[in-house]
């Protein structure tokens, strides 16, 4: 199932918590109808409080000490990190969103949602539904037959780099049934508008007790989750065909960098439970599902959706094919977001030669193959990077086994190839008539990313997407396709390939693509083996230094050969 977010690119997250005299006017009548039973309360100030200053910023800090690396073969190097890294909470904050912290001891406040006497109640919404809550966030290793919670799953993803905990609030009530206030939106920002000014409005309500959900004593909540007691869009796009029923989406919105609440989202208590089938064919019924809501927290962390929004039934394509917790929400996090969050540091190819590398879910390994154009030592660039899948790790063996939403991970051990380019850009706006257009993107170097400049301009944005209408992609000249901002490049590319992306997209008919096990790199596979031509021309900058080759593989430890390319 595609999850909906409202997507973190400058103005749109503020548009939506602003509103004009008659919509405020609006929500606040809406508002007006809203009450809130039973206090909530607090005394828990013992988790550990962090600072962030970019200006000393370093990969070696507090919670980065353990960083997994791969192993120290002559032929890689670490990553030199300047003194003034520029991080994915910098690149936030630069736009006016403040981002979850992604080390640490992030703390997040869950909150019920009760609408009046709705027709579309699912179950037992009293305390049976804040317990449930409470296990789905935070159980502290998994949740019985229900795979992990997000405080368990986020615990291993980052390999304990980050501890997310929190409390769940006593139910909050609203005097209206859903119907009637869906009923009473007249247009699509009507319903982003609301729950908007009703997370304000719950964030003022438990405003002394913000410095127990602030790990970085910024002012302000690390996050705010709503759980509402409706059915999700999917059991309800009928009744409310002929009416915005967006607001019945999984999302992340964001308020200015400074509010109360910069950050929050918003879920029905739905998508905690669902039916899979598992490859052999056997049913398994969850009650406490946390997929939904990790995959919401990566966007509250400030990771992108990595499948393509602009998408059609007929025609459905995903550059990662489902293989991302940020893509069809299972699994694990993939390298480049593990990149960018910081809780992990590969290690970069230098020269021909041979290293070895074990899971990368369980152990961090993972290693950077530059471009001839080199590497500038960031996240915020080009290159691929290499990492080893094995099923039976703990955060894959679930969605290894059983089917979710349509899609599932492959069932063998082997090499995954993903393409990044997540390079920076400066970016002009233009107004015309009352639209506002993004143009003139052009890329920066890590050299370029000065204090001045990420003091002083907010207009820097990674400017390719997986989804084209979201890009600010420049042209250029040897490419005349959208570029990916992350991509798996399958080994049987030549049979996923479809028009649209400019490597491997994988793209399925009527169905969510799903990457397969004859999509992996085993024992004897060679990433130039297949249309040498088109491989060689991988980077939208440079050519590919270096092929590679998977020489062995004992179920531990894969071997793989490094060659230079011709």
């Amino acid at each position: 199932m595609k999850k909906k977010i409202i997507k973190s690119f400058f103005t749109l997250g503020i548009l939506i918590s602003a509103c004009s005299t008659t919509s405020c006017s609006f929500i606040a009548q809406i508002l007006s109808d809203i009450s809130a039973n039973n206090s909530f309360s607090s005394n828990d100030n013992s988790y550990v409080k962090t600072t962030h200053n970019r200006s000393s910023y370093s990969k070696t800090g507090v919670y980065n000490a353990n960083l997994p690396t791969a192993p120290n073969s002559y032929n890689l190097s670490d990553i030199k990190y300047k003194g003034n890294y520029l991080t994915n909470h910098d690149l936030g904050l630069m736009n006016d969103l403040n981002y979850a912290p992604s080390t640490g001891d992030t703390r997040f406040l869950v909150v019920p949602v009760i609408f009046n006497q709705s027709t579309n109640y699912q179950g037992d919404y009293s305390q049976n539904f804040v317990s449930k809550l409470d296990d789905v966030f935070f159980s502290e290793t998994s949740i019985t037959d229900n795979w992990e919670s997000v405080h368990s799953f986020y615990d291993k993803s980052s390999y304990g780099l980050l501890n997310i905990n929190g409390e769940v609030a006593e139910p909050y009530y609203i005097n209206k049934s859903f119907d009637e206030v869906v009923r009473s939106f007249r247009n699509e920002n009507d319903a982003y508008n609301y729950v908007s000014s009703l997370v304000n409005t719950i964030a003022k309500k438990y405003k002394s007790q913000v410095s127990n959900f602030d790990s970085n004593d910024d002012g302000c909540f690390d996050g705010i989750w709503l759980v509402y007691n409706v059915n999700d869009y999917y059991n309800q796009r009928r009744e409310y065909s002929n009416y915005d029923a967006d607001i019945l989406w999984a999302y992340t919105s964001y308020n200015t960098a400074d509010s109360l609440a910069p950050i929050y989202a918003w879920a029905s208590y739905d998508f905690m439970q669902h039916t899979s089938e598992s490859t052999s064919g056997a049913i398994k019924t969850y009650t406490k599902d946390a997929h939904t809501f990790i995959h919401e927290t990566g966007h509250m962390l400030g990771l992108d959706d990595y499948y393509n929004y602009d998408s059609t039934a007929e025609a459905y394509n995903s550059p990662v094919g489902g293989q991302s917790m940020m893509d069809a929400n299972i699994g694990d996090m993939d390298p480049h977001s593990k990149f960018l969050l910081d809780w992990i540091n590969p290690k970069v190819v230098n020269s021909v030669g041979r290293f070895t590398l074990k899971s990368f879910s369980e152990t961090g390994q993972t290693v950077i193959i530059p471009s001839t154009a080199g590497f500038d030592n960031t996240v915020f660039d080009e290159y691929l990077m290499l990492a080893v899948y094995d099923p039976s790790d703990e955060l894959q063996k679930e969605d290894s086994t059983y089917v979710y939403e349509g899609v599932s991970l492959p069932t063998e051990r082997g090499l995954q190839v993903f393409y990044v380019n997540s390079k920076l850009g400066l970016i002009k706006e233009a107004v015309y008539g009352n639209d506002l257009y993004y143009i003139n993107a052009s890329y920066l170097d890590s050299s370029d990313i000065t204090d001045t400049l990420v003091k002083s301009n907010n207009m820097v944005q990674i400017i390719n997407s997986n989804s084209p209408s979201w890009s600010y992609n420049p042209p250029i000249s040897n490419l005349q396709e959208n570029v990916n901002k992350l991509e798996l490049i399958s080994k049987d590319y030549n049979i996923r390939s479809s028009s649209y992306a400019q490597y491997s997209n994988l793209n399925n008919a009527y169905a969510y693509p799903s990457y397969a096990n004859s999509d992996l790199y085993q024992k004897n596979d060679s990433f130039m083996s297949l249309k040498v031509g088109r491989r060689k021309n991988v980077f939208s900058f440079g050519e590919i230094a270096y092929s590679f080759s998977v020489v062995d593989d004992d179920g531990e430890t894969m071997t793989i050969e490094v060659t230079q390319v011709s």
